[in-house]
């Protein structure tokens, strides 16, 4: 599977941002839809067969469940993990305060001189990880 991360259209070149941001579907989703379309090889108005779909991952936490809808057009499908793991905005902040810029915790292990390298890692191992739970509040 390939992940797509696509800048947000409502971006200009040279950091400056477009002026009414209320016109959502015309520079948001008609854009990736326009996209996605593109990157499966299907351009408008070119038909999309049945079995041919994307898997959209939508961050839309608990907080606002209300906004979570499926997708307008068969070829795209609609996933809202975050609400799948019961994450509200605070577990979202929680959690980037946790693992840091780069999206993954920091464990620092101390020096273990004269240890095998099993046995380190079978340490590293028994200190796990600090990430939330997938329903921690």
């Amino acid at each position: 599977m390939r992940a797509l991360i696509l800048p947000t259209p409502g971006d200009l070149p040279g950091g400056r941002r477009r002026r009414h941001p209320g016109s959502t579907g015309e520079y948001k989703i008609k854009s990736i839809k326009r996209k996605i379309r593109e990157l499966l090889g299907y351009p408008y108005p070119q038909r999309i067969p049945k079995d041919v779909f994307v898997e959209q991952w939508v961050g839309t936490s608990t907080d606002e469940f209300h906004r979570a809808k499926g997708a307008d057009v068969r070829y795209m499908r609609n996933r809202h993990p975050l609400i799948d793991m019961g994450w509200s905005r605070s577990d979202c902040i929680l959690f980037s305060h946790v693992t840091g810029p780069r999206g993954h915790p920091e464990i620092k292990l101390p020096r273990l001189p004269y240890v095998e390298s099993s046995r380190a890692s079978s340490a590293a191992d028994c200190r796990g990880s600090s990430r939330p739970s997938a329903g921690a509040r």
